[in-house]
Order: C-alpha cells, then sequence, then structure tokens
C-alpha cells in the first residue's frame, strides 16, 4: 500500500510502563579480565589512513564513508578500495543491490544544502543514480536499507521516505517526529530511536502507524529474526542491552555492561564493541539467555595508525557489523577496520 505524506494518519500506540516491569532477569556482565589475545581469534587490521563513519556489511563487502569518500573492503581478499564521490557524504545504507549514500552540495551565499541520494554499483563502484529529494529537503539525516526498499530520515521538514530499488525513485513519504533517529528496517517495520530516555518508535509503512515501545532508547539496534536487541547509553562509561520483543512490543530482558557499545547480530551472538583505555573491547552476548559468552576480546590500540589517537571517555562508539564469519570494528582512535574471526565464525 502506498501512503503519501498528504493523507495519513497516523495511530500513536504508546506502551505501558509495564513493559519496564516484564524485564525477565537483570545481570552485569562481568569485564575486569586481564586484556589479551584470546586463543584462535583471527585480527586482520586494515589501515585507512582516516576517520570515517557509519560501517555496513552488504553486497559481499564491509563499507564505510567519509566526507567525499566511501571505502570498500573486500569480505573475501580484504582488499581496500575508495570510491570518490561528488558532495558532502552525509548518510550509508547498502543492501536491496547497491550502496546508498545521501549526500548534499552547499550551495553559496544561501545556507541551504540540498539534498540527494545517489546509487553506487557494488561491482563497479560507479553511480548508476542519482534520486533528488524534495526542494524543501535540506540534509538527508539517517538511512537504512530492508523491507525491499531505501529508507532515509530527512530533517527540515522531518519526512521518512522510501526508495523503490527497481525504479530509482521515491515510492513513500510518511511525516516523521522530530528529534528521531533511523536505526533499521525489518520485522515489517522501520524502527526509529527518539533518545534521552523517550523510547523507540516502530513504524508501519503500509499504514503509517507508530507504536512507542518504552524502557529503551538505543543508539544502535541489532534485529534476529525473533528479537530487537538495543545498546542503551546510560553515561560516558556504562551502559544497558536491551532485549525487545517484536510480538509484543517490550523490554524482555536487559544486560548492564561496564561501558557503552555499538551491536550487532551475528549466526553465533549479539556482538558489542566499545573504547576502553587498552583499545578497543569486544564481547558476545547468547540472544536466549542475554548472558556473555566467552572471554572478552581486546584490539589494542594501534599508535603507528592515523585516528583521533586517543582512547577513552568521550571517545566516539566503535562501529561494528558482522559478515563473512567475522565481526568487523571500524576503531576511531586507530582509523583503521579491524577484521576479528573468532573460532566457529561470528
Amino acid at each position: 500500500m502506498r501512503v503519501t505524506s498528504i493523507a495519513i494518519a497516523i495511530a500513536i500506540i504508546a506502551g505501558s510502563m509495564a513493559g519496564a516491569a516484564s524485564v525477565l532477569f537483570k545481570t552485569t556482565a562481568q569485564l575486569g579480565a586481564t586484556a589479551g589475545p584470546v586463543p584462535g581469534v583471527e585480527i586482520t587490521r586494515i589501515p585507512l589512513g582516516n576517520v570515517g563513519t557509519d560501517l555496513q556489511f552488504g553486497e559481499g563487502a564491509v563499507w564505510l564513508m567519509a566526507h567525499d569518500t566511501v571505502y570498500r573492503v573486500d569480505a573475501v581478499t580484504n582488499r581496500l578500495t575508495r570510491v570518490h564521490i561528488d558532495g558532502e557524504a552525509k548518510w550509508m545504507a547498502v543492501g536491496e543491490g547497491g550502496v546508498w549514500v545521501s549526500v548534499c552540495t552547499s550551495l553559496p551565499d544561501t545556507g541551504r544544502c540540498p539534498g540527494s541520494v545517489i546509487r553506487i554499483d557494488p561491482q563497479s563502484l560507479r553511480v548508476v543514480a542519482t534520486i533528488h529529494l524534495p526542494d524543501s529537503v535540506e540534509e538527508p539525516f539517517s538511512m537504512a536499507t530492508g523491507l525491499g526498499g531505501v529508507w532515509i530520515l530527512a530533517d527540515a521538514p522531518h519526512q521518512l521516505f522510501e526508495i523503490d530499488p527497481n525504479t530509482n525513485s521515491i515510492h513513500t513519504a510518511l511525516p516523521a517526529p522530530s528529534q528521531t533517529l533511523l536505526l533499521g528496517a525489518s520485522l515489517g517495520s522501520v524502527w526509529l530511536g527518539m533518545g534521552e530516555g523517550k523510547g523507540i518508535l516502530r513504524v508501519d509503512p503500509g499504514s503509517g502507524r507508530i507504536h512507542t515501545i518504552v524502557g529503551t532508547s538505543p543508539v544502535a539496534i541489532a534485529i534476529t529474526p525473533n528479537a530487537v536487541f538495543g545498546s542503551d547509553p546510560i553515561s560516558l562509561v556504562s551502559g544497558t542491552l536491551k532485549k525487545i520483543d517484536p510480538h509484543t512490543n517490550r523490554v524482555v530482558a536487559t544486560l548492564d555492561v561496564a561501558n557503552r557499545y555499538w551491536v550487532a547480530a551475528g549466526e553465533h551472538g549479539v556482538w558489542l564493541a566499545g573504547a576502553v583505555p587498552q583499545g578497543t573491547e569486544m564481547l558476545r552476548v547468547d540472544p536466549l539467555t542475554m548472558r556473555p559468552v566467552g572471554s572478552r576480546i581486546v584490539i589494542p590500540v594501534n599508535r603507528s595508525s592515523q585516528g583521533f589517537g586517543y582512547v577513552g571517555p568521550g571517545l566516539p562508539i566503535p562501529w561494528v557489523v558482522t559478515g563473512a564469519g567475522s565481526v568487523w570494528v571500524f576503531r576511531f582512535a586507530d582509523g583503521e577496520i579491524d577484521r576479528v574471526t573468532p573460532p566457529g565464525g561470528a
């Protein structure tokens, strides 16, 4: 069903505070063990010499965005390729047959930066399409692929757009609440984060209805066929992992962790990555029991690389994705992508 921003009634179905009381158990991950190599874990360093954002896995590779460059790391060879783009990259999404980058080009003396989305062919690495957003849209803010489309959350005005990858054109436009972040598109829904303890919005793209899930305000989510996992920071040095039941839209389990983490779902667990004084800390969590599994993995700081050169409180959380049997981490401190392959795969 095609829904436009002109004729749509958004129903807000607020999750009750019983969601917070439905936590099955609460435990704390023990992360105080001495840092060191974990037997059987293979770590491959891939230096970029730059600081990027928005790490993605898809189309047989790992992708990272930085200013006017998209980086591609082949998942078979670990070979790094750089793709130059015109304009300033704002966000990126990989899937549905392409690499999609939202860009804006500043207009001199106007203060405006009209937005568009370019589609890069993941094999030829050439721009094969440009999708212009409406003139009223200033900067594309965040993106995700899934549900057969490419989703863009834009500011000024706040709208959620869907691009049809078959036609490279805007298929759906929905009004979206302000001050939200597009977290993902899966399980029949588009997921938006509100931050500041306000919860998650689960949007039905067919009807435009919005379900509010209370008890969590994650900076990142990982979605499996059976659950949604949100990384919920509490402070500069602590956070929680929340498990959401997509059938009830309630938080059903919480794991306290002694750090702030990015989160990704792999075949053998949910993976967390955070910055610690030694470098980057990784932890695997069983998605059923919500308990840590095995030893933590610490990737030491690479002083020879060219990142921020700082590790500690206030450093951006490392980006982490899974794919091709590995966990891939972009570390701001080092300006590099690290491929972590545990025994049996990720």
